[in-house]
């Protein structure tokens, strides 16, 4: 015994080394703070009133020079998901929002930084490639543009880089949309009011998707400031009542429930929430509904659970009942 514990106590202090810096002795965030100092990066402070949040919010800017439509091979004719959607990349890193388990937390290790979003705004570069994408011989109807919808928030930073609002025009145009392709956003905040300064002959063609939950569920999931523990996400009412306004501005409205987590009472929660959505007058045209993912514990990997069945029935039967 005592020899197991003098050897497991010489393995520690190998591989013990300092907090905060890496293997080579380098301070964690050595490489953003190298973007910044050799200007590829500008570290900017957005304030409550721009972005929506409670408190300011910094980011760093820069331009996006090569893959600025990412597309992944997401699955195939005889999967669930078909590859049919592409996304544009206005931003790289965790969006800024927090939430727990984020695969976007990781996914660059030292190379962002997660509490500060690396938002793209060479505008009129985002724009020439959505024409070209548009206008591909491959490209069908069913294909779809998103918005940052996979590495970042399509409305969060429209009030500093206008993407959506700078896109509109272009989808509305069949001439350089001849198949008639949406562009897709998806958004956890409010940010709608910036909806309304796309003209409405320029909305058929845009997609306002929400990521939402019950309120007690979004606690559990979405991020929280540090020295307070307040959400950092605007509160569901105010949300579902930004999915009212674009609707009624003739946006077709959609909605991801994910992750559907299952609390005690879970049922009762979703069940609200659901008559919510009902009571206020919102008409989804989509539901999609999504399971917990753990980025740390299951490396990025879909884990359904023991529960998975009973919920999917639970939730379908309840939006049988809201249609």
């Amino acid at each position: 015994m005592i020899e197991l514990a003098n050897a497991s106590q010489k393995r520690a202090e190998v591989n013990v080394r300092q907090i905060g810096r890496t293997a080579e002795g380098r301070t964690i965030d050595w490489y953003t703070i190298e973007q910044v100092q050799n200007g590829a990066w500008r570290e900017e402070e957005i304030a409550q009133d721009i972005s929506g949040l409670s408190r300011p919010i910094t980011v760093y800017r820069s331009s996006r020079k090569t893959n600025l439509i990412v597309y992944d091979w997401h699955g195939d004719k005889q999967t669930f998901c078909p590859p049919m959607w592409w996304d544009l990349a206005i931003g790289s890193g965790a969006c800024g929002l927090g939430c727990r388990a984020c695969f976007l937390m990781l996914t660059h290790r030292i190379k962002r930084d997660p509490s500060r979003h690396l938002l793209y705004d060479n505008l009129d570069d985002f724009l020439h490639v959505s024409e070209k994408w548009l206008l591909h011989p491959s490209r069908r109807r069913q294909h779809t543009l998103g918005v940052g919808i996979d590495r970042s928030d399509s409305l969060l930073y429209e009030g500093v880089v206008p993407h959506v609002r700078n896109l509109a025009p272009l989808f509305s145009d069949s001439i350089r949309n001849p198949n008639g392709n949406k562009l897709i956003l998806l958004t956890k905040t409010a940010n709608t009011h910036f909806l309304a300064d796309i003209l409405p002959t320029h909305r058929a063609k845009i997609v306002a998707s929400f990521s939402l939950n019950p309120e007690s569920i979004a606690d559990l999931w979405e991020g929280k400031w540090p020295d307070t523990g307040e959400r950092i996400t605007h509160p569901i009412s105010q949300r579902l009542e930004a999915v009212k306004y674009a609707q009624d501005l003739g946006f077709e409205a959609r909605v991801r429930v994910d992750p559907i987590l299952t609390p005690e009472n879970w049922e009762e929660q979703y069940a609200s929430f659901i008559a919510d959505v009902k009571n206020i007058g919102i008409n989804f045209r989509y539901w999609t509904l999504g399971t917990y993912r753990d980025s740390v514990e299951y490396g990025s990997m879909l884990f359904i659970s023991a529960f998975c069945c009973s919920w999917i029935s639970f939730v379908t039967r309840k939006l049988e009942e809201y249609r």
